[in-house]
């Protein structure tokens, strides 16, 4: 059966015997969808059979104008029965001579016989999907054989080409706790900012809950969007209203991650003394990326390379490692190579732990250079072979004390006999 506003499921002509007619139906409709052809009127109890087609039912499924044009019918026209379906759709399998009648696709309304029974051709496809073929059939030759299966590599669908010997850069996985803000505008923002900052006073509640509730990619088009709608500076703003950490936290909140980390590196350069632990936090924990864009910069804001900046304020071994650093030129593929790995860590073992002194350049060109997942096998391979030579070093003290423990009862024994060999010769001289 069909519904009003509906397309009928076309494609299933009359067959031999069925069903008898029913009076009734459906009154027909004004424009829609095209004729259906083969119906399937409800079940007027059993099965018996008949010669020749449907008859013509009264007020059945009458034509409807307009809509998709028909179908390829799958069987030819028999007398008295409904007009064969036009061109257009997939031909389906002539029938099966004897049984029952052509069985409908299981689900549809008014279905008869289950699929399976003998003499039930296979039915055609359902309209809408392309030359999918029945249970149990070949796909039809020229055609694809059913809906394609789901390309892994398409957008939307995990997974993609196989993984090259060069990767791309690893993603670091980025866990913020603050998520985009929906609906937010830079304009509006602004505006929240100005009113806080303006008249006697700040307000730094309004200030946070602004700045605290926007991600860094909403946070930075705000410095743009305040000197477009107030022709001044956001940053000197700031400045001048706040003070101590909450202005280095607000000012920090508005810069890119890289213009942040330039401004860290100049910080921690400038001045007397230089903060190590910056530099190292820094530049051995950035992509190659993110490095470049920093060199960047760092040279258009102050007008001088950071790797001059580096090597003026530092020496030695230190100052060779971060050069290496800032260049950005780190292995960044995700596949370990494990017998590089151990060649790696007995390198880094050699020129450390078993010998004396250290052998920085060694050092410098393995940490520089290697990935991170490879230098984490690495550090795993020296671990392991730490913990075995530690194992081996404590069973060898065990050893030694028991040996030591050893000696001592031999030199107890030796002392008791002395004292022994004392007592007779005291005795054999009385004796004499």
């Amino acid at each position: 059966m069909s519904y009003p506003g509906y397309p009928s499921s076309g494609g299933y002509p009359p067959q031999a015997g069925g069903y008898p007619p029913q009076a009734g139906g459906y009154p027909p409709q004004a424009g829609g969808y095209p004729p259906q052809a083969g119906g399937y009127p409800p079940q007027a109890g059993g099965y018996p059979p008949q010669p020749g087609a449907y008859p013509p039912q009264a007020g059945g499924y009458p034509p409807q104008a307009g809509g998709y044009p028909p179908q390829a019918g799958c069987y030819p026209p028999q007398a008295g029965g409904y007009p064969p379906q036009q061109a257009g759709g997939y031909p389906c399998n002539p029938p099966a001579q004897g049984g029952w009648g052509g069985a409908p696709v299981g689900g549809m309304p008014g279905g008869g016989m289950p699929q399976g029974y003998p003499g039930s051709p296979a039915p055609c496809p359902p309209q809408g999907y392309p030359g999918g073929p029945a249970p149990g059939q070949q796909p039809m030759p020229g055609y694809p054989g059913g809906a394609p299966a789901p390309n892994p590599s398409m957008p939307g669908y995990g997974g993609g080409a196989p993984a090259t010997p060069h990767s791309p850069a690893i993603n670091r996985g980025y866990r913020g706790a603050v998520k985009d803000h929906p609906g937010a505008d830079p304009l509006r923002d602004v505006e929240v900012l100005r009113k806080a900052m303006k008249g006697f006073g700040t307000d730094e509640s309004a200030i946070i809950e602004l700045l605290g509730s926007r991600t860094s990619k909403q946070r930075v088009p705000m410095v743009a969007a305040y000197k477009t709608t107030y022709g001044k500076d956001l940053f000197h703003d700031l400045k001048s209203e706040l003070t101590g950490s909450f202005e280095m936290l607000a000012i920090a909140m508005l810069q890119t991650p890289a213009k942040f980390d330039a401004s860290e590196l100049k910080e921690a350069i400038s001045g007397a003394g230089t903060d190590e632990a910056c530099l190292i936090e820094i530049l051995s924990s950035r992509s190659n990326a993110e490095i470049r864009e920093i060199n960047q910069i760092y040279k258009h804001e102050y007008g001088k390379t950071l790797e001059d900046s580096i090597s003026n304020d530092t020496s030695g071994h230190f100052r060779r490692l971060l050069v290496s650093l800032c260049q950005g030129n780190r292995d960044e593929r995700e596949q370990v190579d494990i017998n590089m790995a151990k060649q790696d860590a007995q390198k880094l073992y050699a020129a450390g732990e078993n010998k004396v002194g250290t052998d920085e350049s060694q050092f410098n060109a393995i940490l520089c250079a290697r990935s991170k997942p490879h230098l984490r096998a690495a550090t795993r391979r020296m671990v392991t072979a730490t913990r075995r030579m530690v194992t081996a070093t404590r069973r060898m003290v065990t050893a030694t004390r028991r040996m030591v423990t050893a000696t001592r009862r031999m030199v107890t024994a030796t002392r008791r006999m002395v004292t022994a060999t004392r007592r007779m010769v005291t005795a054999t001289g009385a004796w004499l």
